[in-house]
């Protein structure tokens, strides 16, 4: 069997993508920590107005502290946790946060101290499901854009180009909802969250029962911010790095690549300690984050490339051999196959699909039409069974009456359909 040998611009590429995507994760990380930021900047400005307010020579004894706010206030403080309550995420539900606010909310008159970290632990709420929100964003952009990446190179290290499916919108979402750590990154952000509330907290409880200053105040809940901040980062850093590593993954997958080589600290002149794993070849189907795949831990710089070891071209008919390649341009919009994205009312509900192009053009080649296949997943003659091919995939198949579908599981992709013939049919009482 050939053996593909790629030149060394496919290997200085490879590095020089790896400085690219740790510049990117850098600056996202910038970005989303700006979100934190603000929260605790909002967090010094609540204090200090507590402060200007009611504090005598700068300080705040704990009996002043602990003052019923005003009849008035509490209105308005009721009409805001309750407005806030319904904005909460469902990971927010879940939080230690929301315990707290759920006992500060049936009280029927708050002290100065408690409305402080009612406000506190809202603005903080809000700031975990904005930055929540925004790193999805930023976590499916740098799926997509790494798996184009991955699956650009890969046919250009061989000189050798035909179509591939884009990830679909269903598959990407799958992808990065998967628990691939302890904790899915919004839950981990919460988590942070909860522990920072704990410690503001406790500084502004010792601070009042000790009188201090709004200096003194300030600086010990800025070292617990600074402690929370450093955690957050390196969340956001570990995040962006995995989904930026398993889109070189997917790509690989669509070329039918079946090995990857683990790229260590020696090779991207990263501080890394995993160089027991450098130049391990792995098998695809087997990467396993935290395990085999990077990252192996919190701020892993490691990474993969492609290991082509076996022919790839005899599965792929439609090839295109050009000598001096393809422009990325020019190659996204030829080679890439953007699907069709399709909504299913099924018995368990609304289910996203997706189906290429290319594959509608076979669906209509075999006499099959859209209609039938909607049928087919909608109302199904039985029960959809999950089946295994000769090697080893997975696909759910809807047996309609005019069509039979398969669908792979993972990333919820039509993979092909077809007429369902007349005795499958009449047997199942079609």
């Amino acid at each position: 069997m050939k053996k593909i040998k790629p030149s060394s611009a496919f290997f200085n590429n490879t590095k020089r993508h790896i400085l690219e995507d740790e510049k990117n994760i850098s600056k996202n990380a910038e970005e989303l920590l700006g979100f934190y930021e603000k929260a605790v900047m909002e967090t010094e400005d609540r204090i200090h107005a507590l402060y200007s307010k009611f504090a005598k020579e700068n300080k705040m004894t704990i009996k002043e502290a602990r003052e019923f706010i005003t009849s008035s206030e509490q209105k308005v403080f009721n009409k805001t946790i309750a407005e806030y309550m319904k904005i909460i995420s469902e990971e927010g539900e879940n939080s230690l946060t929301k315990i707290e606010l759920d006992k500060l909310s049936i009280k029927a008159r708050l002290t100065r101290e408690e409305k402080l970290l009612a406000d506190i632990y809202m603005e903080m709420g809000k700031m975990a499901d904005v930055s929540n929100e925004e790193l999805e964003k930023v976590l499916k952009e740098t799926l997509k854009t790494s798996f184009k990446r991955s699956a650009f190179d890969v046919q250009n290290a061989m000189g050798v180009y035909y179509r591939v499916n884009m990830l679909s919108d269903p598959a990407i979402n799958l992808i990065v909802n998967r628990d691939w750590a302890k904790q899915k990154f919004s839950s981990a952000i919460w988590s942070h969250v909860d522990n920072l509330n704990a410690h503001v907290k406790e500084v502004l409880t010792d601070g009042f029962i000790q009188g201090k200053s709004i200096d003194k105040m300030v600086r010990s809940l800025k070292e617990r911010t600074d402690v929370a901040r450093g955690n957050v980062e390196r969340l956001i850093k570990t995040e962006c790095k995995y989904f930026a590593n398993q889109g070189e993954l997917e790509g690989y997958k669509a070329n039918g690549i079946r090995k990857y080589v683990f790229i260590g600290d020696a090779e991207t002149d990263s501080k890394c300690n995993c160089s027991f794993y450098s130049n391990k070849i792995i098998d695809v189907d087997k990467a396993e984050a935290l395990l085999n795949f990077p990252p192996l831990h919190p701020n892993c710089k490691c990474s993969i490339r492609a290991y082509f070891e076996d022919s790839i071209l005899d599965n792929n008919k439609d090839k295109i051999y050009l000598e001096n390649g393809y422009g990325y341009s020019a190659w996204e919009e030829e080679q890439l196959i953007k699907p069709i994205e399709l909504k299913f009312n099924t018995s368990d509900g609304i289910i996203e699909m997706s189906v290429s192009k290319h594959a509608m053009e076979r669906i209509e080649q075999r006499g099959v039409t859209l209609k039938d296949m909607r049928d087919a997943i909608e109302n199904p003659l039985e029960e959809p069974k999950l089946r295994l091919d000769a090697y080893n995939k997975k696909s759910i198949r809807y047996l309609g009456k005019k069509a039979t579908v398969n669908v792979n599981p993972l990333s919820n992709n039509i993979v092909t359909i077809w007429k369902t013939s007349s005795k499958k049919k009449s047997k199942k009482g079609g």
